[in-house]
């Protein structure tokens, strides 16, 4: 399971929770923050709780912070400059004001809409929808697991080499992250046809 879908599946896990009287909540007892707000403070739990490393998502508990820290590590994606990945933050301004103050995880985006799971949402963990042109969202950070998805495909292809039959292997993978296959192609040295961009790899085999 990537880090994304271990963030995911623990978030996953805590919808239905409510905080209690006073604004207490599990979260904030474990930041030393309780009964303050709470969005992103759940964030970081879930992170702790899943394993990952505070490189990839810090510990903090102030929203505009959080935000640009993203934006330093160059990973942040401004609403209408891109699409959100399972597994991003969102950064929301409610208060129409250009500053962050709320945030939650990506779950999904299907047919225009983001899907997410927020904590602090009506007093709860909770999961919400919106439209992508959606005006009260600011961007998206993108964390850098340490294993990202990708996505790949295989196309064969029959070709005549010297008159004899040949069977290309064409395969296409997005992402971001592929030093696995980067050491394979180094292992295979000029038996492979290799080619590089920023998002895609393509190798004939």
């Amino acid at each position: 399971m990537t880090t994304s879908k271990k963030l995911l599946a623990q978030a996953a896990a805590e919808v239905g929770y409510r905080e209690g009287a006073g604004n207490s909540n599990k979260y904030g007892a474990w930041y030393g923050l309780n009964e303050q707000d709470w969005c992103l403070i759940f964030i970081c739990w879930c992170a702790h709780s899943a394993g990952i490393s505070g490189t990839v998502i810090p510990k903090m508990a102030w929203c505009p912070a959080f935000m640009s820290w993203f934006e330093q590590q160059g990973r942040l994606i401004l609403r209408g400059s891109g699409q959100a990945r399972p597994g991003d933050i969102v950064f929301f301004d409610n208060n129409g004001n250009g500053v962050c103050d709320h945030v939650g995880i990506v779950e999904q985006w299907t047919a225009g809409k983001l899907h997410t799971i927020e904590g602090n949402r009506a007093n709860s963990v909770a999961r919400a929808a919106y439209r992508q042109t959606d005006e009260h969202i600011l961007g998206y950070g993108r964390p850098k697991y340490q294993q990202e998805d990708e996505q790949m495909q295989i196309q064969k292809k029959k070709v005549y080499i010297n008159g004899r039959e040949r069977e290309l292997h064409m395969i296409f993978i997005e992402g971001e992250n592929f030093p696995a296959l980067r050491e394979i192609v180094a292992a295979l040295g000029g038996k492979v046809d290799y080619r590089e961009t920023e998002k895609r790899i393509e190798i004939t085999i």
